[in-house]
């Protein structure tokens, strides 16, 4: 099924019930954009226009370029997993790592 807005479209699998007011989807909260069909979520129609809370994405985000590409869609990136493991390197490692993720942000 194809679900559109004037933002955008993503394709899902679709199941119908009651548990939704008619017009309205309901999308999973993580769902990965790269299994989707068509390489979309449900982030393409969703506007941060139409609320203050910041969106920010953290489930598997351990590279510069991951972070960027999160940061693209959302508010921003929370890294943990992989920053505890290279913080077990040393002061130095962290601050680089911490700073290679700064880069790819503010590029």
């Amino acid at each position: 099924m194809r679900i559109f807005n004037d933002r955008g479209s993503f394709t899902a699998a679709a199941r119908v019930g009651t548990r939704a007011r008619e017009g309205v989807v309901v999308a999973p909260s993580i769902w990965w954009q790269k299994l989707s069909p068509d390489g979309r979520n449900a982030n393409a129609v969703t506007s941060q226009a139409l609320t203050d809370v910041p969106l920010y994405a953290g489930f598997g985000i351990s590279t510069p370029e991951q972070a960027r590409a999160a940061a693209d869609l959302t508010d921003g990136a929370v890294v943990g997993s992989q920053a505890v493991l290279i913080a077990e390197e040393g002061p130095a490692a962290l601050h680089e790592y911490v700073a290679s993720l700064r880069s790819a942000l503010d590029a």
